[in-house]
């Protein structure tokens, strides 16, 4: 949610549209027409996760694995919930307001709604569990994280018109 808030809110501050090009913002990305629009819906052709992902140690390793993906399928052909495009949106998120997504969210979501006891990085001793079964929470949470993603962005939509 925190991801999506916040590129609603650089669309909002007319530094980003839906139709954005991913490489406008970041230079590295190797296509040319893939959108903040698809990255949002799901439906841009990347991975769910990235390859090699139970590899890469640092940022620095997952940005430029991230730079090195490709398509796994057309654009706007298929539905497929991408970590990996949501990690590019936080990239550009970051890029866009030159601090980590951590302090963004922070400042723009947290300490306005007075979450004071809420991160985007949260600490593993402070966190509980919410599912026993991973793959009964990784299904659960594709249906409600897509159905939520659709229910802001349709919101949008009819709120700005577009």
């Amino acid at each position: 949610m925190v991801t999506t808030t916040l590129v609603f809110q650089l669309i909002e501050q007319k530094k980003l549209t839906l139709q954005t090009k991913v490489k406008d913002v970041l230079e590295d990305f190797f296509s040319t027409e893939t959108t903040i629009e698809q990255l949002l819906t799901h439906q841009s052709g990347l991975r769910p996760v990235m390859s090699n992902s139970d590899k890469l140690l640092t940022k620095n390793d997952v940005v430029k694995q991230i730079f090195a993906e490709r398509f796994v399928y057309e654009p706007n052909q298929r539905i497929v919930y991408s970590d990996t495009g949501f990690m590019i949106l936080g990239l550009i998120i970051e890029k866009i307001c030159q601090e980590s997504i951590s302090e963004v969210a922070k400042k723009n979501i947290f300490i306005p709604l007075k979450m004071d006891d809420t991160t985007y990085q949260p600490n593993a001793y402070r966190s509980v569990m919410t599912e026993c079964a991973f793959t009964h929470s990784i299904v659960n949470a594709h249906k409600k994280i897509t159905n939520l993603y659709f229910l802001v962005y349709n919101l949008f939509i009819k709120c700005y018109n577009y």
